[in-house]
């Protein structure tokens, strides 16, 4: 890197899409003063912002997309006045967005989605008279939903989906009339859909609306993008009533009052909002334990897992992730980091599951995790090895359990989407991997995929396809042929999509969770 502070006129620069490891160099800052592009995502780099960036006064453009970066964004990255667009999207940059970013006033794209964000969004960002793309979906973000981003006549892209943001959706998002794409999905949301988001002529260019899994309530608006279902996504939001015929809604309830909220609801509707929001693999976990008939058992406490599980300290996950080095990393999320360690004697990989307890909710995962998969036996599901309850040498509360790797001594999240694809197989055309079938190099995947999508009639349970064809013989009389087709379909083709032969391939969880979304939204709603 310092020899190429030689390069004076160097105005591009790029290491994307690499296996860089270890944190950026101060000595980034020597490079050329006319540096305009600096692209440094796809790795695995780690640390802190990179702090050489503040020497490039003539950045335009700022990517440090999908590394492993920690730490908060520095204030000063405010001060560089001539950027354009910056990527730092799926990274665990932590704390609040800083609001000098209001400053960049020539910034027509932010990306800062899977991070771990918090507290709100900086109304002074809607000060950024030129931008065009906001996305921050996938954070932490609370509180409402910053009236002043709608008044910037430039944007055509808001994504805030995956957060905790609550209050109603401001009027003023009338005022965004080149916006094309609305996503607020996952939300706590709560109150009537603007009217202004169904005004044909304030909202033309809008093709794109994802306002599900909220707490919206009310009669949704008649006109605009509300008439087009394929554009839409309003499920997950009881409340909701009438609308376009387009969009099959119940009939809003008469009231004597202009004030009807959730407290005239069916106890039912408050019941199955929160449950609309359960985690996927939790309900994967609990189709498996019906379908098998499993005996459910009483909830484990943290004294019964030396019953459950062997017992490792503290200090010997410490040893074996090498002090929980970056290197280790399979990966993190919101409650728990997952490293490759060698724990035992016989020297075998095996992945670690760290529980960040700082975090809200962590505690509650790591006793629910344990509980639900000590329920279950199948074989493509990992298998829980032990667990760990104890300190660490600052006398700091410590939670952590093992599992078995992928086949071959592999440890990727890969395999946990692959084991879910297999299930998934499994439930529609009940046969199982081990079935004598498949042989001489054909799999349970394979063979789905060889006779989809034109002969999968032939592949599916025939007493469910029995089933299936009932039911569209009654959606057929109502006018909606081939809608369980479909469905069926498309539910077989995300699995395919789970069990493609190389990793690199398959969707990850977090798309498997959008597009079951979907399919439920499209077919089932």
């Amino acid at each position: 890197m310092s020899s190429l502070a030689n390069c004076t006129k160097l105005q591009i620069f790029s290491m994307k899409g690499n296996r860089l490891q270890g944190h950026v160099p101060d000595s980034l800052g020597n490079l050329s003063a006319q540096l305009q592009h600096l692209y440094l995502g796809t790795n695995k780099l780690s640390g802190g912002f990179p702090s050489g960036i503040a020497n490039l006064p003539g950045l335009l453009i700022l990517g440090l997309e999908e590394n492993r970066f920690t730490g908060e964004i520095p204030e000063w990255l405010g001060t560089q006045t001539n950027l354009q667009g910056i990527e730092l999207a799926s990274n665990f940059f932590t704390g609040v967005i800083p609001s000098s970013l209001s400053n960049l006033s020539q910034l027509t794209e932010l990306y800062l989605e899977s991070n771990n964000f918090y507290v709100t969004i900086p109304p002074n960002l809607g000060n950024i008279r030129v931008l065009k793309i906001l996305s921050i979906s996938n954070n932490n973000l609370h509180d409402s939903i910053p009236k002043e981003i709608f008044n910037i006549p430039t944007i055509t892209r808001i994504s805030l989906s995956f957060n905790k943001l609550d209050g109603q959706l401001p009027v003023e998002i009338g005022h965004a009339k080149q916006l094309s794409y609305l996503l607020i999905s996952s939300n706590n949301l709560s109150g009537v859909v603007p009217e202004t988001l169904g005004d044909c002529e304030s909202m033309e260019y809008l093709q794109q609306l994802d306002l599900s899994f909220n707490r919206l309530d009310g009669e949704v608006p008649q006109k605009g993008i509300f008439k087009n279902r394929s554009a839409t996504r309003i499920g997950g939001n009881r409340g909701l009533c009438v609308g376009p015929l387009e969009l099959h809604l119940p009939a809003c309830l008469a009231t004597n009052s202009s004030s009807f909220k959730h407290t005239d609801c069916p106890l039912c509707f408050k019941v199955m909002i929160p449950l609309a929001s359960t985690l996927l693999l939790a309900g994967v976990i609990s189709l498996l334990l019906f379908l098998w008939k499993k005996q459910r058992r009483k909830s484990v406490s943290l004294s019964s897992f030396g019953r459950k599980f062997p017992k490792v300290s503290y200090g010997d996950i410490a040893k074996a992730t090498e002090g929980f080095s970056v290197s280790n990393l399979i990966g993190s999320g919101r409650y728990s980091s997952v490293y490759q360690a060698k724990l035992f004697e016989d020297e075998n990989v095996v992945a670690v599951k760290v529980f960040c307890l700082e975090t809200s909710g962590a505690n509650r995962s790591f006793i629910a995790e344990c509980d639900a998969l000590r329920n279950v036996r199948h074989r493509n599901l990992v298998q829980i090895l032990n667990a760990c309850s104890s300190i660490d040498y600052k006398g700091n509360e410590f939670k952590a359990w093992s599992m078995k790797c992928a086949g071959g001594g592999e440890v990727s999240t890969a395999a946990d989407v692959y084991s879910f694809g297999v299930v998934l197989l499994e439930m529609f055309i009940r046969r199982r991997p081990t079935d004598d079938m498949f042989k001489d190099g054909l799999s349970i995947s394979q063979f789905v995929e060889i006779n989809f999508p034109d002969k999968v009639s032939q592949v599916v349970d025939s007493q469910l396809l029995q089933e299936l064809n009932l039911c569209q013989e009654t959606q057929i009389a109502g006018g909606e042929e081939n809608r369980v087709q479909q469905c069926l379909l498309a539910v077989l083709n995300i699995a395919l999509c789970c069990t493609k032969s190389s990793p690199n391939e398959r969707i990850n969880m977090q798309e498997v969770a959008a597009k079951l979304h979907g399919i439920r939204h499209a077919y089932l709603l």
